[in-house]
């Protein structure tokens, strides 16, 4: 019996994949000893679980700004990235398992010192207005992007499918950086860029809502299932988490991690708790640089991530005070919430923690008052060394989806790019 169960299991695993067709697998369940009844229902069960394309996915998300652009160099919130590869391709692609292949690059190669680095181009890749992809619109590309990639110091274009770029210094993650949404490949047009994308942008509203549709010639095979996206900016959490309670929206992120025990009772609610790049960080205003090094002992890392983020992060190093003194009057601790959950209550523990040492705070959550230092969150750390920033926390993105869409693959543990991708990538059950 375990075998014969074990033998049909994977033949219905062949019928969701496509492997086999309805036929074969009731042949191959008669063959097994199961009757045709059973077979047929066995058939239907696992026809149900065939991801299948179509549908709209919506989506409910924490992170964006009525300053947000469809310029793709300025993909800073969850929501301009999720655009980024919904509109447009980088040269290479972080996959779900945290590889990092060709994208728009059909191939990459470098020097034994990887300061050098070759691609070659895909041939069949179009823009979404019909001009043909080539060497020169990666040029002007990375061109742009100099903040990203400062130790970019030539490109030269071999040919409309050839080209390398010299670096002022090794860097054996070149491949990997290109993989940022910031960097896909764009046509500049006199009504903006134009992408490779999988899907056109049908309407635009920066900081609240956009739509989009399926491109129908898109170049990649096995990709972009949905035909219709609808995105929308909701900044309250409790909101976000009763939409995908409800069954309103398909996909949520920015989840507060003490809901996510009822989450997990939800039978049609699959949560994801991915750790990833983003984390809090304090920084200093002008002229107040020496204020981290002296309030640096008496803040609360590990208490942030036990009792606020409920152990779904990680801690920053530990920090050790300068003994810089001390100043007259309170200290202003400024707080941005960006759409993250209980950044207040870290601010509010923050504040406590240095009062207890002795410090007066006042916490100023008016982003146009002025402040001391600042408590806010970031992708990826900066240079702390350059802005004087120290990382408190790491923190874990908790986002949760109804069940019917499904991930093609797992999540990647590094999930800022995956996770920037899920609308080609998902799709329905």
């Amino acid at each position: 019996m375990p075998k014969r169960k074990g033998y049909i299991t994977r033949q219905a695993k062949r019928l969701t994949d496509g492997e086999i067709n309805r036929r074969r697998f009731v042949m191959s369940a008669l063959s097994a000893g199961v009757t045709m009844p059973t077979a047929l229902s066995l058939a239907s069960r696992a026809e149900a679980q065939t991801p299948k394309s179509g549908g709209t996915l919506r989506l409910a998300l924490a992170e964006a700004h009525v300053r947000d652009s469809l310029d793709p160099l300025h993909a800073e919130t969850a929501f301009t990235r999720l655009l980024a590869f919904a509109r447009g391709n980088a040269l290479t692609e972080m996959t779900a398992e945290g590889d990092v292949i060709g994208e728009l690059a059909d191939g990459f190669t470098s020097t034994s010192e990887h300061s050098r680095w070759h691609f070659d181009l895909r041939r069949e890749v179009r823009f979404q207005n019909g001009v043909p992809f080539t060497a020169m619109h990666v040029a002007e590309t990375l061109s742009k992007a100099s903040k990203l990639l400062p130790h970019l110091q030539e490109i030269q274009v071999d040919g409309p499918h050839r080209m390398s770029v010299t670096l002022t210094r090794p860097d054996p993650d070149l491949p990997r950086r290109l993989a940022d949404p910031r960097l896909i490949v764009v046509h500049e047009t006199e009504h903006g860029p134009v992408g490779t994308g999988p899907y056109r942008l049908d309407a635009f509203h920066p900081g609240t809502s956009a739509a989009l549709s399926r491109v129908s010639e898109y170049w990649k095979p096995g990709r972009a299932h949905i035909d219709a996206v609808e995105m929308r900016y909701v900044p309250d959490v409790s909101r976000r988490q009763q939409a995908i309670m409800t069954g309103e929206v398909d996909y949520a992120e920015g989840l507060d991690p003490r809901a996510l025990a009822l989450l997990h009772h939800i039978p049609e609610v699959g949560v994801l708790d991915i750790a990833t790049g983003r984390n809090i960080a304090l920084s200093a205003s002008d002229g107040q640089h020496h204020l981290i090094g002296a309030v640096a002992g008496a803040l609360p890392q590990k208490e942030i991530v036990d009792r606020l983020l409920l152990s779904h992060g990680a801690p920053g190093a530990p920090l050790a005070a300068s003994g810089m003194g001390r100043i007259s009057g309170r200290l202003r601790l400024g707080v941005i919430d960006s759409g993250v959950p209980r950044s207040l209550d870290i601010a509010r523990l923050v504040a406590k923690r240095l009062e207890d040492a002795g410090w007066p705070v006042a916490l100023v959550t008016d982003p146009a008052q002025p402040s001391d230092i600042v408590l806010h969150w970031r992708r990826a750390p900066s240079d702390e060394g350059k802005d004087e920033s120290v990382t408190l926390a790491w923190a874990n993105d908790l986002s949760a989806y109804r069940a019917p869409l499904t991930h093609a693959g797992t999540v990647a543990g590094d999930a800022e790019n995956d996770g920037a991708r899920l609308i080609e990538r998902w799709w329905f059950a």
